[in-house]
């Protein structure tokens, strides 16, 4: 099972989530180590398609989007910029794409992050569902005992050039998530079109898996995709 991260790299919470502010807010400038630290960028938590992106009195500018993740359907609000974000209404993104910089726009008093997350068209606590991951820090002055993602958590296999997959959600034309959608998925392994190999694969990449329908790079590539995407087969 995916678990979910926080959308920006240090994680200090300003406001928690309350039946009057159900929402938590996340400072801009951050205390880590003894150090102020520069935490002005918001980037998605999972792949999915911007629902709105508009201006609203007390949100300032914000951006919605949608996506599904094991049975639920999620909506993640983040909102306070100062400017409107470049991510375009009805585009699906990946996960990590930047939606925008920290700003104070509409009732804030300061920089931050006013992140929203809907599930099951309920709003709750995102301190129940998101991570902390190993390349984000929480905050030396975050009070609340936060959820930590480790290793151990992942229970999903270790992927290898020519593994046989099955493949769930859509690909891209590049390994950053950029270009045409490629082709959609519908994680059925008793479908043929779902099937594929892995011929390609760049670590560093925010969609790391190139795949193909036969095992050799060239042989009718299909794009690229994320790990959580992917389900190894026999």
């Amino acid at each position: 099972m995916e678990k979910l991260r926080y959308p920006t790299k240090y994680v200090s919470i300003t406001q928690y989530f309350s039946n009057s502010h159900k929402a938590i807010d996340i400072a801009s400038g951050v205390r880590y180590k003894g150090k102020m630290c520069n935490n002005t960028e918001v980037r998605m938590i999972h792949d999915g398609t911007i629902i709105e992106n508009a201006y609203a009195k007390d949100y300032g500018w914000y951006v919605a989007y949608k996506f599904e993740m094991d049975g639920h359907e999620y909506i993640i609000k983040d909102g306070h910029f100062n400017s409107k974000s470049k991510l375009v209404f009805g585009t699906k993104y990946p996960k990590g794409s930047i939606i925008n910089y920290m700003g104070s726009e509409g009732k804030s008093d300061a920089k931050h992050d006013h992140h929203i997350m809907i599930r099951d068209d309920i709003r709750v606590d995102p301190t129940k569902y998101e991570y902390i991951y190993p390349d984000q820090f929480k905050g030396d002055l975050e009070t609340k005992d936060l959820l930590v993602y480790t290793e151990e958590e992942d229970t999903e296999p270790e992927f290898k050039v020519g593994d046989r997959v099955c493949v769930k959600g859509y690909a891209t034309s590049a390994s950053d998530g950029s270009g045409e959608h490629t082709a959609e998925y519908g994680g059925n392994p008793d479908d043929e079109s779902d099937i594929r190999y892995i011929t390609l694969i760049n670590e560093n990449s925010i969609r790391p898996y190139h795949i193909s329908v036969g095992k050799t790079l060239g042989d009718r590539d299909r794009g690229w995709v994320t790990k959580d995407q992917l389900k190894k087969l026999n």
